[in-house]
């Protein structure tokens, strides 16, 4: 009755329940809760969680591009880290900006020179964008809540999409050299599963569905990719598999927040340019 050849074997197949499996779920489960709560409770516990979440991609990131080697700079660190948060803290973002903006031009002097230290403050940027970028959209006049709990929900559906469609397609690879790993099917997957979490959260947070609002959920589905794949080239670069084993099948935090940094950082971006620091929010989603 059923076909049992080579052709019933090229029938996309839903990933078996591996312990790899198990282990994201119950990760993801034990993780949600907490951006949820950033995201609704904001102010200076936003500020705190993030920044810590920021420190721990610091190490993780240290380690990965110095193995160890950046302990001379962990003191500049801590300062910049403790500058960015009491900044935000006290709703001083623009000064925040600054703050990363000047390290942004040490770390271009630093390169310039050819100090493996560019690193170290490269990372620097990387780790505290995300603070700085959900703050930012936190703190706006109007639908923080709901510009974090979208972009959130964008990023987590791509992965998604994303991870069943490249275990169940297969098929082509992405980009070998740098993701052995990522398909085209997974990529295109995650990218259509962004969109249709784009339209379904632009529904349950009363937002009017518009073709701006599908792009942007596009974007931000590209940018999760791009992050993603930022990160596996930084790890590519030094021979690492994963940034670290902190959390039960995803690996180090980089390795879970780097397709949602990227997204975060992107969405400050659109909604700072178009309602500015303190509409950062509503220039998002407003169209």
């Amino acid at each position: 009755m059923f076909e049992t050849g080579p052709a019933a074997q090229k029938i996309p197949r839903f990933p078996p329940l591996t312990d790899e499996l198990k282990k994201r779920v119950i990760s993801a489960l034990l993780l949600a809760p907490l951006g949820f709560s950033v995201a609704f409770f904001g102010g200076w516990f936003a500020v705190v969680i993030t920044t810590f979440v920021a420190m721990l991609i610091l190490s993780e990131w240290n380690d990965v591009t110095s193995d160890g080697r950046a302990r001379g700079w962990f003191a500049f660190e801590i300062a910049v880290a403790a500058f960015t948060a009491i900044a935000l803290i006290a709703r001083w973002e623009w000064v925040a900006l600054l703050g990363l903006v000047a390290v942004a031009c040490l770390t271009v002097f630093l390169a310039l020179r050819g100090s493996n230290a560019a690193w170290a403050t490269g990372g620097l940027i990387y780790a505290l964008s995300l603070p700085l970028s959900i703050v930012i959209l936190l703190n706006s006049a109007r639908w923080g809540f709901e510009a974090a709990v979208f972009i959130c929900f964008v990023i987590w559906t791509t992965d998604v999409f994303a991870y069943f469609a490249g275990k169940g397609i297969g098929g082509p690879k992405l980009w070998p050299a740098i993701s052995p790993k990522k398909t085209w099917a997974g990529f295109i997957a995650g990218l259509t599963g962004g969109v249709i979490a784009g339209g379904v959260m632009s529904l349950i947070l009363g937002l009017v569905w518009s073709l701006p609002l599908a792009l942007l959920a596009f974007a931000l589905s590209l940018a999760g990719h791009g992050g993603d794949l930022y990160e596996s080239w930084v790890k590519r670069h030094f021979d690492k598999k994963d940034s670290g084993q902190l959390i039960p099948g995803h690996g180090g935090i980089m390795d879970r927040m780097d397709g949602l940094l990227a997204a975060f950082v992107l969405a400050m971006v659109i909604g700072v340019a178009r309602g500015g620091l303190h509409d950062c929010a509503g220039g998002l989603l407003s169209w």
